[in-house]
C-alpha cells in the first residue's frame, strides 16, 4: 500500500489485523534504503492514528511515522482535510 499525502492532509486505509510496518520517504514511489520505518500493532475493529514528524537536519530532512492516541490526533483532524487521491 502507497499513499501520496499532501499538506494539511491525511488519508484513510482499511488493513486487517496484526504488525503493520511503516515506511515513510520525501519523493517518489520506490523504496529507498535509507527509508525510515515504524511497526503499528493494528487491533481489529479499532482506528489507529499515525502522525508525519518532518524532522529537518543540516542539509537534510527526515519523515517519522509516529503512532498517536485519538485524543492527540482529534485537534490535528480539526485542522486538516482528507485527501482520497491516494
Amino acid at each position: 500500500l502507497a499513499s501520496k499525502i499532501n499538506n494539511k492532509r491525511f488519508t484513510k486505509h482499511s488493513v486487517e489485523a496484526g504488525e503493520h510496518e511503516f515506511s515513510t520517504q520525501f519523493y517518489g514511489k520506490k523504496h529507498k534504503a535509507k527509508t525510515l520505518t515504524s511497526k503499528v500493532n493494528v487491533e481489529a475493529g479499532k482506528t489507529h492514528y499515525v502522525l508525519l514528524i518532518v524532522k529537518v537536519g543540516f542539509l537534510t530532512a527526515k519523515l517519522h511515522a509516529v503512532e498517536i492516541t485519538e485524543a492527540s490526533a482529534q485537534p490535528w483532524l480539526g485542522k486538516i482535510k482528507e485527501d482520497k487521491k491516494y
